[in-house]
């Protein structure tokens, strides 16, 4: 018979002869060589007398688990994944790309940017001249970049292989945006606008809104973020709706120059110089005449 005396020396002996193997089985998760430290610590523990029914509790949790994980991959099924982080996007109208050592590709990122310089232009022309007639073209240029954006999920054609960009490609919309403001400002030069020495430089301004508006579009093209055909649309949508934009200003013009008028108008000091020939001429001479009348 096992004498009651005889537990202790006998717990002792068990521990000290499967030691070795209860370890082995206690080090599924910890296999590095940096876990020794730890493993002689259990040896330690596992042979202070009383520490066999503690030896044996971790022995069996590690047994379940390892069950557990058995069972999981026999049925097919795994860990519960982590959680996927959000999905991160590039703003396309900012988001510029071209190959490394490319001195071409390099110039034609700056030139596709001419759309944001563009906004940039007009929204600090708006907050220092305060003309109607730039209220109304921001709000075109909004709506228009709008419109490009419902048109790319109507259409849904995904971009050329190899772009940056993974939004959809038709139309473009640099080339709508630069063919808007091209036709909004061609219709003003020639038909609003009045200057001085206008036979020099309404050629010049609509030359260079001309070029610029190609240039962009060229861009488009050569850096991959659009076919032929995506800028080709964009830039007939772009042209077609920048003239109707500038037609319905001049129909709706009488009807909000009245709202001139009005006390958050003048708050904001909202003018229309449309009908004054050369505006900045005559700013001008009053500027020079308010600093002689200060000096004297």
């Amino acid at each position: 018979m096992f004498h009651a005396s005889l537990a202790p020396t006998s717990a002792r002996h068990f521990t000290a002869r499967f030691t070795p193997q209860l370890l082995l089985l206690l080090d599924d998760d910890d296999p590095d060589d940096a876990d020794l430290a730890d493993d002689a610590d259990d040896a330690q523990f596992a042979l202070m007398p009383g520490s066999l029914d503690a030896l044996l509790t971790k022995v069996r949790a590690n047994t379940q688990r390892t069950l557990a994980l058995a069972a999981m991959l026999k049925n097919g099924t795994s860990a519960p994944a982590p959680p996927a982080l959000p999905r991160v996007v590039a703003l396309s109208l900012t988001h510029v790309a071209y190959t490394e050592g490319d001195a071409l590709g390099h110039a034609a990122a700056f030139v596709t940017l001419l759309p944001i310089f563009a906004g940039i232009f007009l929204g600090t022309w708006l907050l220092a001249r305060r003309e109607l007639r730039c209220g109304v073209l921001v709000v075109g240029y909004v709506a228009n970049a709008a419109l490009c954006d419902q048109l790319k999920h109507l259409y849904r054609q995904p971009r050329p292989p190899g772009a940056t960009l993974t939004d959809y490609g038709m139309p473009s919309n640099h080339s709508q945006t630069t063919c808007f403001l091209l036709a909004y400002a061609l219709c003003f030069i020639w038909s609003g606008a009045v200057v001085s020495h206008a036979r020099l430089w309404k050629p010049l301004a609509a030359a260079a809104a001309v070029l610029a508006t190609a240039a962009v579009a060229l861009s488009r093209i050569y850096l991959g973020e659009h076919t032929p055909a995506q800028v080709i649309v964009g830039s007939a949508v772009g042209l077609a709706v920048g003239v109707g934009w500038y037609l319905l200003y001049a129909a709706v013009r009488p009807a909000l120059r009245p709202m001139l008028s009005l006390g958050i108008a003048r708050y904001f000091y909202i003018r229309d110089a449309g009908e004054i020939p050369d505006v900045m001429a005559r700013e001008y001479a009053w500027h020079c005449s308010a600093v002689a009348g200060k000096e004297s």
